[in-house]
């Protein structure tokens, strides 16, 4: 229950952090965002999907896993693949600023991106 919690904060956080347009680039893993809020996300995550929503940003969701069945219009959004195995060239090819996993993904898969 520890590490739900935990995982959950740091979404949560990073998440806050998106919305707000104040990410430093150590905040979100990346040394090209800089402070400039992200106009295309990639959600890994049905959980992450929904807080997206949540906070405001579905127009910024650029695509999700075929595991994201809501909230309303998140189906309509492309298909990226699984959980565990997302279809890495198609996230490659849609040129998201920032790719939001959860730790069912494969780490393997998070590092080709």
């Amino acid at each position: 229950m520890y590490t739900v919690h935990r995982i959950i904060i740091i979404v949560v956080g990073a998440l806050m952090c998106l919305s707000s347009g104040v990410c430093s680039a150590s905040a979100v893993g990346s040394d090209k965002m800089g402070n400039i809020p992200p106009k295309k996300i990639v959600s890994l995550s049905p959980v992450i999907t929904e807080a997206l929503y949540l906070l405001g940003l579905e127009k910024h969701l650029a695509a999700v896993t075929i595991y994201c069945r809501g909230p309303a219009g998140a189906p309509k959004k492309e298909s990226i693949g699984t959980i565990v195995t997302p279809d890495i060239e198609k996230i490659v090819s849609l040129k998201p600023d920032v790719v939001i996993a959860m730790t069912l993904t494969d780490p393997r898969e998070i590092e080709k991106l």
